[in-house]
Protein backbone atom coordinates (compact mmCIF):
# COMPACT_ATOMS: atom_id res chain seq x y z
CA UNK A 1 0.00 0.00 0.00
CA UNK A 2 2.56 2.55 0.78
CA UNK A 3 4.56 1.56 -2.09
CA UNK A 4 1.53 2.61 -4.78
CA UNK A 5 1.21 5.26 -3.07
CA UNK A 6 4.99 6.69 -3.37
CA UNK A 7 4.52 5.24 -7.32
CA UNK A 8 1.22 7.63 -7.38
CA UNK A 9 3.26 10.51 -5.79
CA UNK A 10 6.58 10.62 -7.90
CA UNK A 11 4.27 10.14 -11.10
CA UNK A 12 2.32 13.26 -10.08
CA UNK A 13 5.84 14.96 -9.32
CA UNK A 14 7.18 13.49 -12.20
CA UNK A 15 4.15 15.46 -14.09
CA UNK A 16 4.81 18.84 -12.31
CA UNK A 17 8.51 18.79 -12.84
CA UNK A 18 7.83 18.13 -16.71
CA UNK A 19 5.14 21.20 -16.78
CA UNK A 20 7.18 23.19 -15.06
CA UNK A 21 10.18 22.72 -17.28
CA UNK A 22 8.03 23.35 -20.54
CA UNK A 23 6.59 26.27 -19.17
CA UNK A 24 10.27 27.70 -18.62
CA UNK A 25 11.39 26.60 -22.16
CA UNK A 26 8.37 28.29 -23.81
CA UNK A 27 8.80 31.92 -21.38
CA UNK A 28 12.37 31.17 -22.75
CA UNK A 29 11.18 30.49 -26.31
CA UNK A 30 9.08 33.88 -26.13
CA UNK A 31 11.09 36.02 -24.65
CA UNK A 32 13.93 35.21 -27.78
CA UNK A 33 11.35 35.11 -30.61
CA UNK A 34 9.32 38.50 -28.94
CA UNK A 35 5.96 38.14 -29.36
CA UNK A 36 4.06 35.93 -31.12
CA UNK A 37 0.85 35.70 -33.08
CA UNK A 38 -1.85 35.31 -30.97
CA UNK A 39 -5.15 32.39 -32.73
CA UNK A 40 -8.45 34.11 -32.84
CA UNK A 41 -11.84 32.76 -31.62
CA UNK A 42 -12.53 31.32 -35.12
CA UNK A 43 -8.56 29.69 -35.26
CA UNK A 44 -6.74 32.23 -37.78
CA UNK A 45 -3.88 33.62 -36.53
CA UNK A 46 -3.99 37.29 -35.47
CA UNK A 47 -0.89 39.85 -36.02
CA UNK A 48 1.09 40.76 -32.93
CA UNK A 49 0.53 44.03 -30.82
CA UNK A 50 3.07 45.81 -32.58
CA UNK A 51 3.72 48.80 -34.64
CA UNK A 52 4.26 49.06 -38.15
CA UNK A 53 6.52 51.05 -39.60
CA UNK A 54 4.76 53.04 -42.73
CA UNK A 55 5.37 52.33 -46.53
CA UNK A 56 7.35 54.21 -48.38
CA UNK A 57 5.02 55.71 -51.18
CA UNK A 58 6.02 54.03 -54.87
CA UNK A 59 7.20 56.83 -57.43
CA UNK A 60 4.79 57.97 -60.02
CA UNK A 61 7.74 59.16 -61.72
CA UNK A 62 7.01 56.60 -64.85
CA UNK A 63 3.46 58.08 -65.55
CA UNK A 64 4.70 61.61 -65.80
CA UNK A 65 4.11 63.13 -69.21
CA UNK A 66 6.61 62.99 -71.45
CA UNK A 67 6.68 66.93 -71.80
CA UNK A 68 7.01 67.21 -68.03
CA UNK A 69 9.10 70.30 -67.28
CA UNK A 70 12.74 68.66 -65.81
CA UNK A 71 12.51 71.70 -63.27
CA UNK A 72 9.91 69.48 -61.69
CA UNK A 73 12.25 66.94 -59.36
CA UNK A 74 12.24 63.43 -59.48
CA UNK A 75 11.65 61.58 -56.14
CA UNK A 76 14.30 61.30 -54.28
CA UNK A 77 16.12 64.34 -55.84
CA UNK A 78 15.36 66.48 -53.54
CA UNK A 79 15.81 64.72 -49.65
CA UNK A 80 12.96 63.16 -47.96
CA UNK A 81 10.65 63.47 -51.29
CA UNK A 82 9.03 61.01 -53.44
CA UNK A 83 6.53 62.44 -55.99
CA UNK A 84 3.24 60.66 -55.61
CA UNK A 85 0.89 61.96 -58.79
CA UNK A 86 2.79 61.81 -62.06
CA UNK A 87 3.37 65.26 -64.02
CA UNK A 88 0.00 66.25 -65.99
CA UNK A 89 0.87 69.31 -68.54
CA UNK A 90 -1.63 71.77 -70.00
CA UNK A 91 -0.83 74.98 -72.44
CA UNK A 92 -2.15 78.17 -71.30
CA UNK A 93 -5.68 77.95 -72.95
CA UNK A 94 -6.49 74.54 -70.42
CA UNK A 95 -4.77 75.57 -67.26
CA UNK A 96 -7.97 76.05 -65.31
CA UNK A 97 -7.92 72.09 -66.16
CA UNK A 98 -4.56 72.12 -63.51
CA UNK A 99 -5.14 75.16 -61.06
CA UNK A 100 -7.68 74.92 -58.91
CA UNK A 101 -6.97 77.76 -56.79
CA UNK A 102 -9.06 80.59 -57.79
CA UNK A 103 -6.58 83.21 -56.84
CA UNK A 104 -3.63 81.80 -58.97
CA UNK A 105 -6.18 81.32 -62.26
CA UNK A 106 -7.24 85.29 -62.01
CA UNK A 107 -3.49 86.36 -61.81
CA UNK A 108 -2.17 84.51 -64.57
CA UNK A 109 -5.24 85.24 -66.59
CA UNK A 110 -3.55 89.03 -67.01
CA UNK A 111 -0.40 87.70 -67.96
CA UNK A 112 1.25 86.03 -70.79
CA UNK A 113 1.68 82.26 -70.10
CA UNK A 114 2.59 79.48 -72.44
CA UNK A 115 2.22 76.31 -70.11
CA UNK A 116 1.54 75.04 -66.88
CA UNK A 117 2.59 71.89 -65.09
CA UNK A 118 1.24 69.86 -61.91
CA UNK A 119 2.35 66.83 -59.60
CA UNK A 120 2.34 65.70 -55.97
CA UNK A 121 4.88 64.55 -53.46
CA UNK A 122 4.71 63.26 -50.04
CA UNK A 123 8.15 63.16 -47.49
CA UNK A 124 7.84 61.97 -43.57
CA UNK A 125 7.19 65.42 -42.51
CA UNK A 126 4.28 67.04 -45.19
CA UNK A 127 2.66 66.42 -48.83
CA UNK A 128 2.95 69.18 -51.37
CA UNK A 129 0.76 69.81 -54.23
CA UNK A 130 3.12 71.27 -56.95
CA UNK A 131 1.90 73.82 -59.82
CA UNK A 132 4.62 74.70 -61.94
CA UNK A 133 4.28 78.09 -64.58
CA UNK A 134 6.04 78.63 -67.51
CA UNK A 135 5.51 81.79 -68.48
CA UNK A 136 6.30 83.27 -71.88
CA UNK A 137 8.85 86.13 -70.41
CA UNK A 138 10.18 86.82 -66.92
CA UNK A 139 8.67 89.91 -66.46
CA UNK A 140 5.54 87.58 -66.98
CA UNK A 141 6.72 85.12 -64.48
CA UNK A 142 8.21 87.57 -61.92
CA UNK A 143 4.79 90.16 -62.52
CA UNK A 144 2.36 87.16 -61.59
CA UNK A 145 4.86 86.50 -58.49
CA UNK A 146 5.00 89.74 -57.48
CA UNK A 147 0.94 90.28 -57.07
CA UNK A 148 0.64 86.72 -55.74
CA UNK A 149 3.07 87.84 -52.81
CA UNK A 150 2.97 91.78 -52.52
CA UNK A 151 5.84 92.46 -50.33
CA UNK A 152 8.55 90.25 -51.70
CA UNK A 153 11.04 93.16 -51.61
CA UNK A 154 13.26 94.31 -54.36
CA UNK A 155 16.28 91.93 -53.61
CA UNK A 156 16.65 88.01 -55.11
CA UNK A 157 17.80 85.29 -53.57
CA UNK A 158 22.05 84.72 -54.05
CA UNK A 159 20.76 82.49 -56.53
CA UNK A 160 18.53 85.18 -58.57
CA UNK A 161 15.39 83.33 -57.33
CA UNK A 162 12.65 84.79 -54.97
CA UNK A 163 11.26 82.40 -52.46
CA UNK A 164 8.13 83.35 -49.88
CA UNK A 165 5.69 81.56 -47.68
CA UNK A 166 2.57 82.28 -46.27
CA UNK A 167 -0.19 80.51 -44.09
CA UNK A 168 -3.34 79.70 -45.95
CA UNK A 169 -5.86 78.16 -43.85
CA UNK A 170 -4.78 74.50 -43.15
CA UNK A 171 -1.83 75.14 -45.62
CA UNK A 172 1.20 76.40 -46.17
CA UNK A 173 1.60 78.21 -49.39
CA UNK A 174 5.11 78.28 -50.38
CA UNK A 175 5.65 80.63 -53.73
CA UNK A 176 9.27 80.77 -55.65
CA UNK A 177 9.82 82.19 -59.24
CA UNK A 178 12.81 81.87 -61.15
CA UNK A 179 14.01 82.81 -65.03
CA UNK A 180 10.08 82.60 -66.46
CA UNK A 181 9.00 80.08 -64.02
CA UNK A 182 6.68 80.66 -61.10
CA UNK A 183 5.95 77.90 -58.76
CA UNK A 184 3.13 77.59 -55.86
CA UNK A 185 3.68 74.83 -52.90
CA UNK A 186 0.75 73.90 -51.47
CA UNK A 187 1.89 71.88 -48.28
CA UNK A 188 -0.07 69.95 -45.59
CA UNK A 189 2.44 69.56 -42.64
CA UNK A 190 2.33 66.86 -40.62
CA UNK A 191 5.33 68.24 -38.85
CA UNK A 192 4.84 72.33 -38.44
CA UNK A 193 8.86 72.96 -38.18
CA UNK A 194 10.02 70.05 -40.18
CA UNK A 195 7.36 70.26 -42.72
CA UNK A 196 8.15 74.13 -43.73
CA UNK A 197 11.58 73.81 -43.72
CA UNK A 198 10.70 70.60 -45.81
CA UNK A 199 8.78 72.21 -48.60
CA UNK A 200 10.86 75.50 -49.02
CA UNK A 201 13.83 72.97 -49.83
CA UNK A 202 11.79 71.38 -52.16
CA UNK A 203 10.37 74.83 -53.63
CA UNK A 204 14.11 76.00 -53.92
CA UNK A 205 15.41 72.67 -55.43
CA UNK A 206 12.98 73.36 -58.52
CA UNK A 207 13.82 76.80 -59.05
CA UNK A 208 17.52 76.70 -58.83
CA UNK A 209 17.66 74.64 -62.09
CA UNK A 210 16.26 77.47 -64.09
CA UNK A 211 17.87 79.58 -66.09
CA UNK A 212 17.91 83.44 -64.30
CA UNK A 213 17.09 86.55 -65.70
CA UNK A 214 18.49 90.00 -65.16
CA UNK A 215 16.40 92.18 -62.57
CA UNK A 216 13.73 94.40 -63.99
CA UNK A 217 15.05 98.07 -65.11
CA UNK A 218 13.26 99.51 -62.21
CA UNK A 219 14.97 97.31 -59.65
CA UNK A 220 18.11 97.90 -61.00
CA UNK A 221 18.23 101.75 -60.87
CA UNK A 222 16.96 101.82 -57.05
CA UNK A 223 19.11 99.06 -56.09
CA UNK A 224 21.60 101.81 -54.61
CA UNK A 225 18.98 103.68 -53.12
CA UNK A 226 19.10 101.34 -50.41
CA UNK A 227 15.53 101.90 -48.75
CA UNK A 228 13.91 100.78 -45.57
CA UNK A 229 11.66 98.76 -47.07
CA UNK A 230 10.91 98.25 -51.07
CA UNK A 231 8.37 96.65 -53.14
CA UNK A 232 8.36 96.01 -56.22
CA UNK A 233 5.17 95.39 -58.75
CA UNK A 234 5.02 94.36 -62.65
CA UNK A 235 1.87 94.47 -64.13
CA UNK A 236 -0.16 94.45 -67.69
CA UNK A 237 -2.68 96.12 -66.51
CA UNK A 238 -3.18 98.30 -63.93
CA UNK A 239 -6.78 96.40 -62.47
CA UNK A 240 -4.40 93.99 -60.56
CA UNK A 241 -2.73 96.97 -58.16
CA UNK A 242 -6.34 98.23 -56.38
CA UNK A 243 -6.32 95.16 -54.40
CA UNK A 244 -3.03 95.60 -53.01
CA UNK A 245 -2.29 97.20 -49.23
CA UNK A 246 -1.06 100.30 -50.16
CA UNK A 247 -1.96 103.62 -49.48
CA UNK A 248 -0.87 104.90 -52.87
CA UNK A 249 -1.89 102.32 -55.12
CA UNK A 250 -5.58 102.17 -53.40
CA UNK A 251 -6.50 105.22 -54.79
CA UNK A 252 -5.71 104.47 -58.61
CA UNK A 253 -8.42 104.17 -60.90
CA UNK A 254 -7.28 100.82 -62.85
CA UNK A 255 -9.47 101.99 -65.93
CA UNK A 256 -8.10 105.32 -66.37
CA UNK A 257 -4.95 104.70 -65.99
CA UNK A 258 -5.25 101.36 -68.24
CA UNK A 259 -5.95 104.27 -70.88
CA UNK A 260 -3.90 106.86 -70.03
CA UNK A 261 -0.64 104.47 -70.34
CA UNK A 262 -2.31 102.09 -72.73
CA UNK A 263 -1.88 99.16 -71.24
CA UNK A 264 -3.69 97.02 -73.42
CA UNK A 265 -1.78 93.63 -72.52
CA UNK A 266 1.71 94.61 -74.47
CA UNK A 267 2.97 97.33 -72.52
CA UNK A 268 4.46 96.28 -69.34
CA UNK A 269 4.41 99.01 -65.84
CA UNK A 270 6.94 98.49 -63.37
CA UNK A 271 6.05 100.15 -59.99
CA UNK A 272 8.28 100.37 -56.84
CA UNK A 273 7.52 101.73 -53.34
CA UNK A 274 10.29 102.70 -51.35
CA UNK A 275 10.56 104.40 -48.03
CA UNK A 276 13.46 105.82 -46.80
CA UNK A 277 12.66 105.32 -42.59
CA UNK A 278 9.94 103.21 -41.24
CA UNK A 279 7.65 106.22 -40.44
CA UNK A 280 8.13 108.34 -44.09
CA UNK A 281 5.38 107.92 -46.47
CA UNK A 282 6.34 105.66 -49.87
CA UNK A 283 7.39 107.66 -52.42
CA UNK A 284 6.23 105.13 -55.71
CA UNK A 285 8.14 105.30 -58.56
CA UNK A 286 7.04 103.68 -62.14
CA UNK A 287 8.36 102.76 -65.49
CA UNK A 288 6.08 101.70 -68.40
CA UNK A 289 7.98 99.82 -71.17
CA UNK A 290 6.31 99.29 -75.04
CA UNK A 291 6.80 97.40 -78.09
CA UNK A 292 7.48 100.69 -80.06
CA UNK A 293 8.83 104.77 -79.25
CA UNK A 294 5.89 106.21 -80.86
CA UNK A 295 3.61 103.78 -78.01
CA UNK A 296 5.63 105.39 -75.66
CA UNK A 297 5.10 109.11 -76.92
CA UNK A 298 1.31 108.74 -77.29
CA UNK A 299 1.09 107.51 -73.64
CA UNK A 300 2.86 110.70 -72.46
CA UNK A 301 0.62 112.78 -74.55
CA UNK A 302 -2.19 111.47 -73.04
CA UNK A 303 -1.14 111.26 -69.53
CA UNK A 304 0.11 114.97 -69.64
CA UNK A 305 -3.74 116.12 -70.87
CA UNK A 306 -5.14 114.17 -68.11
CA UNK A 307 -2.91 116.09 -65.22
CA UNK A 308 -3.64 119.35 -67.32
CA UNK A 309 -7.57 118.50 -67.01
CA UNK A 310 -7.51 117.25 -63.08
CA UNK A 311 -9.38 118.27 -60.52
CA UNK A 312 -7.52 116.97 -57.72
CA UNK A 313 -6.96 113.19 -56.34
CA UNK A 314 -3.40 111.71 -57.54
CA UNK A 315 -3.43 113.06 -60.59
CA UNK A 316 -2.16 116.48 -58.27
CA UNK A 317 0.62 114.40 -56.90
CA UNK A 318 1.91 112.95 -60.42
CA UNK A 319 5.38 113.73 -62.17
CA UNK A 320 6.18 112.63 -65.31
CA UNK A 321 9.54 112.77 -67.14
CA UNK A 322 9.83 112.28 -71.09
CA UNK A 323 9.78 109.43 -73.11
CA UNK A 324 13.14 108.05 -73.33
CA UNK A 325 12.91 105.48 -76.31
CA UNK A 326 10.26 103.01 -75.46
CA UNK A 327 9.70 103.75 -71.96
CA UNK A 328 8.13 106.55 -69.83
CA UNK A 329 8.82 107.42 -66.35
CA UNK A 330 6.76 108.58 -63.60
CA UNK A 331 5.80 109.42 -59.93
CA UNK A 332 3.90 109.51 -57.42
CA UNK A 333 4.27 111.23 -54.41
CA UNK A 334 3.39 114.32 -52.82
CA UNK A 335 7.64 114.94 -52.18
CA UNK A 336 7.79 116.48 -55.83
CA UNK A 337 11.65 117.59 -54.87
CA UNK A 338 12.50 113.93 -54.31
CA UNK A 339 10.15 113.13 -56.80
CA UNK A 340 12.13 114.94 -59.49
CA UNK A 341 15.47 113.74 -58.34
CA UNK A 342 13.80 110.30 -58.77
CA UNK A 343 12.76 110.94 -62.48
CA UNK A 344 15.98 112.30 -63.63
CA UNK A 345 17.85 109.57 -62.08
CA UNK A 346 16.25 107.19 -64.19
CA UNK A 347 16.26 109.48 -66.96
CA UNK A 348 19.84 108.81 -66.42
CA UNK A 349 19.77 105.05 -66.27
CA UNK A 350 17.59 104.74 -69.69
CA UNK A 351 19.68 106.85 -71.46
CA UNK A 352 22.78 104.33 -71.35
CA UNK A 353 20.67 101.32 -72.45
Amino acid sequence: MRRATTRRTERALGVMVGCGIALAMACEKQRVAGPSTSVADDGTATAPDEPIEPMTPRSADSRDDPAAPRALPRSSEVQDWIKTEPVRVAPAGQMKSLVDDEELARVLGAFHVERVARCAYQSPYATAQAVLVEASTPTDALGAYSILVPHAGCTARDDGSLLASAKRENQLVVSACQGRVLLQLYCVLGDEEAGAKSCERLAGRTVFSVPAADPPLLAQAVRDVNPEQCDLWLVRTAALLRGLDHPTLRRLNGAELNARLGLTGEAVLSIVSVRQTRESAPLVIWLAEYPTDDAAKAANERYRQAIKDATGGLDQTTLLGSPRGRYLVGTWTAEQETARNLVRMLEQVLAQR
